[in-house]
């Protein structure tokens, strides 16, 4: 809660579609923005929340394990996938 991200206004949900123009399609392409960055950068977001998109500016802190590098401080998390045990899976096999 104290992360840059949560002070810039990232809550848990959003989804990032951008950092800096760059299309972020998984956490590789987040990390590759970031790589490039140092602590006090502003990173520009645009996130997906509940159907809407918006921008968020973010001031980006620093590593508190590694000093001068950029700290966003946000956690992903993948789609949680259940399967009930009583029923076959459905979809393709591969």
């Amino acid at each position: 809660k104290d992360s840059p991200a949560a002070k810039a206004g990232l809550q848990v949900g959003d989804v990032i579609a951008e950092a800096n123009g760059a299309t972020v399609n998984d956490l590789t392409a987040l990390k590759r923005v970031l790589a490039g960055a140092k602590p006090g950068d502003t990173l520009t977001l645009k996130v997906t929340r509940g159907g809407t998109s918006q921008t968020l500016s973010v001031t980006l802190g620093e590593s508190a394990s590694q000093k001068g590098v950029a700290y966003l401080g946000i956690a992903v998390t993948l789609p949680r996938i259940q399967v009930d045990p009583g029923q076959p899976a459905s979809g393709t096999q591969g």
